[in-house]
C-alpha cells in the first residue's frame, strides 16, 4: 500500500508539472495586466528576418555582438550602477535565454543628452567596426522634432542597415512623464523600414492612467526610469527578442530608398581630435582627456588672440563633435571658406554636467573640398578679454610647461600650455571650448538603397 501511494503521488507530481488533465494553477489577475503592458510595448514587430538569423547564430554558440545607442537612458543616467540600467540587463537576459555557452559581445554607446546627430556621427566609430549584430537604438526623448532630428535618424537607421555585416535593428522609444517623445515620426520611420518598435509610453501610461501604477514608479524625475523602470524595459525588449526567434519573416529583408529625400548623412567617417590634419592651429592646442569615447581634443587658449583653428576637408557634410559646458561665455563662430557662416551654442545643459553634441556645420550636395575655421565668438571674447596678459617681473612670475599635455601626439610639439603663476596664484590660460572631432560624409547617392 505505501508504494502504491508513493506511484499515485509521482503521477500526481507529473499530471502538475505537465499541466495535463486541464489547467490547475490560473494566472494572477496582477501577473496578467503585467503580461499585457509588456505586450503592448511592442508597437511594431516588423521585419525578423535579420534578427532571428542573428538569434539563431547565438544557439549555435556563434560570436554575436550586441549594441546599444542612445542618450542618458541608456547610458543609465541616475543609476548607483550601470549594472542596473535597462541596456546591461536585458544583455543578461539575452545570455541566458542564448544559454550559458553564449558567445555574446556587449557594447554601449550611450552618452547623457545625445541625439540621434551624434549617434550618427559615431555610429560607424563605436558599434559598426566592431561588427555589431544587433543594435538598440534610443534617442526619442532627447531628439527634437525639426527636419535635422528626421534626418539624422533616418540616416542613422541607413547606416546600419547597409552595412556589410547587415545587423538587425530594434528602435526603443522611450518618453517623458508626460508621455511625450518623438515617438511620432520615428514610428513612422521604423514602420517604413519594418523595423521592430518598442514605445514605453504605449506600455507604461495606461497603467499610470489607469492608477495601477504610480508616476514615481517608473520615473525617477522627468524622464529618467528608475531602477523598476529600468527593468521594465529590459522586459519589453526580451519580450520582443522571443517573439523574433520563434518568427521569421518570409524572403530576404530588403533596405527601401530613403523615406525623406534630404535625409543625406548616411555613413559618417569620424576624425578624432589628434588626427585632424590641420592647416592652422591658431589659438588652440592638442590636449588629453579622460573620456573613454574621446580620448584627445582641441581646446583653445584664452590670451593668445582668438585666432582659429583650420583645417581643408573634401566633403559634402561635416559635423563638430564637442562638450557644453554649464557656461554663459561658450560661443563658437564657424568660418567656411573663409567667411563666417554660423555661431554654436556650446552652453551647458540642464543638468549642469557635460554632454556632447554633434553640430552640423556645413552641408551641401555637392562633394568638394572645404576650408573650415572654427574660434571663439567674438562677442564671448569681449567677456573674457583676449588682450595680453598684464606683464610681471621676473621675482614675481614662475613660468613653466605641461610637456605631458602634448607627449606621444600629433599636435604640435611648440603649442604647450602655459601656467602663470603670480603670488600664490595660479590662473590657466584656458576658457571652456574644446571639440573631440569631426564627422563628414562623401555622399554622392541621393535616394538608393540596398
Amino acid at each position: 500500500m505505501f508504494l502504491f501511494k508513493k506511484i499515485c503521488l509521482f503521477f500526481v507530481c507529473i499530471l502538475l508539472l505537465t499541466g495535463c488533465g486541464g489547467p490547475i494553477i490560473k494566472k494572477s489577475p496582477e501577473l496578467a495586466i503585467y503580461d499585457n503592458m509588456v505586450n503592448r510595448s511592442l508597437l511594431f514587430e516588423g521585419d525578423t528576418q535579420r534578427i532571428n538569423g542573428k538569434l539563431h547564430k547565438a544557439k549555435k554558440h556563434e560570436k554575436i555582438v550586441i549594441a546599444y545607442l542612445g542618450g542618458s537612458i541608456t547610458n543609465s543616467y541616475g543609476l548607483d550602477s550601470s549594472s542596473k540600467g535597462y541596456a546591461q540587463l536585458s544583455f543578461r537576459k539575452l545570455i541566458n535565454f542564448i544559454g550559458k555557452k553564449s558567445n555574446l559581445e556587449y557594447i554601449n554607446a550611450g552618452v547623457d543628452g545625445a541625439t540621434s546627430v551624434f549617434g550618427n556621427t559615431i555610429a560607424n566609430k563605436e558599434i559598426l567596426s566592431k561588427k555589431a549584430d544587433i543594435i538598440f537604438i534610443e534617442y526619442a526623448v532627447n531628439d527634437k522634432p525639426e527636419q535635422l532630428y528626421r534626418a539624422s535618424f533616418e540616416s542613422l537607421i541607413r547606416t546600419c542597415l547597409n552595412n556589410e555585416n547587415k545587423p538587425a535593428v530594434v528602435l526603443i522609444l522611450a518618453c517623458t512623464d508626460k508621455g511625450t517623445s518623438r515617438q511620432d515620426f520615428m514610428t513612422q520611420i521604423g514602420k517604413y523600414y519594418n523595423l521592430p518598435v518598442i514605445a514605453v509610453a504605449n506600455a507604461v501610461q495606461p497603467e499610470i492612467s489607469a492608477a495601477r501604477m504610480k508616476q514615481e514608479d517608473y520615473f525617477a524625475d522627468y524622464v529618467h526610469p528608475t531602477e523598476y523602470g529600468h527593468r521594465l524595459m529590459a522586459d519589453f525588449i526580451m519580450n520582443y527578442i522571443k517573439k523574433a526567434y520563434k518568427h521569421k519573416s518570409k524572403g530576404v529583408y530588403t533596405v527601401p530608398t530613403k523615406m525623406y529625400p534630404k535625409s543625406n548623412f548616411e555613413n559618417v567617417k569620424f576624425v578624432g581630435a589628434k588626427n585632424i590634419q590641420a592647416d592652422n592651429y591658431g589659438s588652440f592646442i592638442g590636449k588629453e582627456t579622460k573620456n573613454l569615447m574621446f580620448p584627445n581634443a582641441v581646446e583653445y587658449m584664452s590670451n593668445t588672440g582668438n585666432k582659429p583653428f583650420e583645417f581643408t576637408i573634401k566633403a559634402n557634410n561635416i559635423f563638430l563633435v564637442a562638450p557644453k559646458y554649464d557656461t554663459e561665455t561658450c560661443h563658437a563662430d564657424i568660418y567656411i571658406n573663409s567667411e563666417k557662416a554660423m555661431t554654436i551654442n556650446l552652453n551647458g545643459s540642464e543638468n549642469n554636467s557635460e554632454t556632447i553634441q554633434s553640430f552640423l556645420i556645413y552641408s551641401s550636395e555637392k562633394t568638394e573640398p572645404v576650408k573650415v575655421g572654427i574660434k571663439v565668438s567674438d562677442e564671448d571674447g569681449e567677456k573674457i578679454n583676449f588682450a595680453e596678459p598684464e606683464k610681471i617681473s621676473e621675482e614675481q612670475t614662475s613660468v613653466h610647461t605641461d610637456e605631458n599635455s602634448v607627449s606621444e601626439s600629433n599636435f604640435p610639439e611648440e603649442e604647450k600650455v602655459i601656467t602663470v603663476t603670480k603670488k600664490n596664484k595660479t590662473q590657466k590660460n584656458t576658457v571652456p571650448f574644446s571639440f573631440y572631432g569631426i564627422g563628414y560624409t562623401q555622399n554622392t547617392d541621393s535616394n538608393g538603397g540596398k
